[in-house]
């Protein structure tokens, strides 16, 4: 499964700790890997920075590992 970083909920974008719940809720459910959809052509640099904390707190993280979505098996 994968989680929508630009999710809407009844026309208002979704908060960062909304996805954040999103994405814990999904790793702790599952054990196949979870994904984060991005929209290149609306992804601006305050989105850049907040996928590089998101990136680095993942990365920490000893059971984290990282993987292609061509490797995925979603």
């Amino acid at each position: 499964m994968t989680v929508d970083w630009f999710a809407k909920t009844k026309g208002e974008p979704c908060t960062r700790e909304r996805v954040g719940t999103q994405i814990a809720e999904q790793i702790t459910q599952r054990s196949a890997p979870v994904g984060v959809m991005l929209h290149h052509a609306i992804t601006n640099d305050e989105h850049l920075a907040l996928i590089d904390q998101l990136l680095s707190l993942v990365a920490e993280h000893p059971s984290a590992v990282s993987t292609s979505i061509y490797n995925a098996s979603f």
